[in-house]
């Protein structure tokens, strides 16, 4: 049985300052994510801790499966939780319990100086939203303040984001001790890291919703003009808009092939010597036996050379490095003759 079935919205009453913020930047359905939180928040009670009571040897062990699946179980220890945060100024720590919680377990927020704050349940840096034991301390705290900045913009609407450029929102403090605080939020940006959103994913979505907005407009056009029986004017406009941005295009490109054009080829330099005109072996080709072969090959070309340099023509024989005076075949009929 749900515990917030039959309860107010207390998202109108009691966060209605909040609610109202996030009505102004959130997604209907992010919104409802939040609201939820907010719920929720009423079935937990709070105390708030000095640091020197904190027990910091806590278990890590968990045997109910797995820790991420289970709704109320911290998911870091609160000895880690304060390293996380050691880049701030640690104002206050509270520890939350459900109110119909049988086991001897809690959640710690860690409140910051900067304004920022750390939950062991982790729901803010894994999904994006402010928890409810977070709300449940600002119930019953004087610093801790709820600002849009917290919730990441991916969950913004198209409006939100828009106006999130423009203007700086104030935190929120449920319960007023006279000074109003508007934190940097310096040590949250730290541990959250980069934001995920950027500028690249925003025209990547801005275009898909161009895309999108059009294809739905063609649709509804070329429904209208068969049932009108008018489709031949609808594909008279679409061919004459074609032909329009096609030249337009063109014009374009031509514009930029002059200016490519324009651009003269770089300045070759020639060295100086003989230029290296050795074959690029590949990888597979064996490198003793190419230092074999170049060396073999040298020696044909010494060998080669020095033949060529004294070589010499027989007149008799046509045979080469010998004269017609020592010509064997000569011998060899001197020697027939004498006999």
């Amino acid at each position: 049985m749900n515990p917030t079935t039959g309860m107010p919205r207390v998202s109108d009453t009691i966060f209605r300052n909040v609610d109202e913020i996030c009505k102004k930047y959130l997604t209907p359905n992010s919104l409802a994510l939040q609201r939820k939180q907010m719920v929720e928040s009423l079935l937990y009670r709070t105390w708030i801790k000095e640091v020197e009571n904190i027990y910091l040897l806590d278990s890590n062990r968990y045997d109910e499966g797995f820790v991420e699946d289970d709704y109320e179980e911290p998911q870091i220890l609160i000895n880690m939780a304060l390293e996380a945060c050691s880049n701030g100024i640690v104002n206050e720590i509270w520890e939350v319990r459900h109110l119909q919680s049988t086991k001897n377990r809690s959640q710690f927020v860690i409140i910051l100086d900067d304004g920022s704050h750390y939950c062991t349940c982790l729901y803010l840096i894994y999904a994006g939203f402010v928890c409810r034991y977070f709300f449940a301390v600002m119930l019953q705290s004087k610093i801790a303040q709820f600002n849009i900045k917290l919730i990441p913009s991916r969950w913004y609407s198209k409006e939100g984001l828009s106006v999130m450029d423009k203007i700086q929102e104030n935190s929120i403090q449920l319960i007023q001790d006279g000074e109003q605080r508007t934190g940097t939020f310096y040590t949250l940006n730290i541990i959250r890291g980069q934001e995920v959103y950027n500028e690249f994913i925003k025209n990547l979505d801005s275009k898909k919703e161009i895309f999108g907005r059009g294809i739905g407009l063609c649709k509804k056009a070329l429904n209208l003009a068969i049932a009108s029986n008018s489709h031949q004017v609808f594909e008279n406009l679409l061919q004459q808009f074609i032909e329009q941005q096609t030249v337009s295009l063109s014009a374009q490109d031509d514009d930029l092939t002059e200016e490519v054009l324009g651009i003269s080829n770089p300045i070759q330099h020639k060295g100086k010597g003989r230029p290296a005109n050795k074959r690029y072996l590949s990888a597979i080709e064996n490198r003793s036996n190419r230092n074999a072969n170049s060396k073999n090959q040298d020696q044909d070309e010494v060998s080669e050379g020095s033949r060529k340099k004294n070589k010499r023509q027989c007149a008799l024989c046509k045979s080469w490095y010998h004269d017609s005076r020592n010509c064997p075949s000569k011998n060899k009929e001197q020697d027939k003759e004498n006999i």
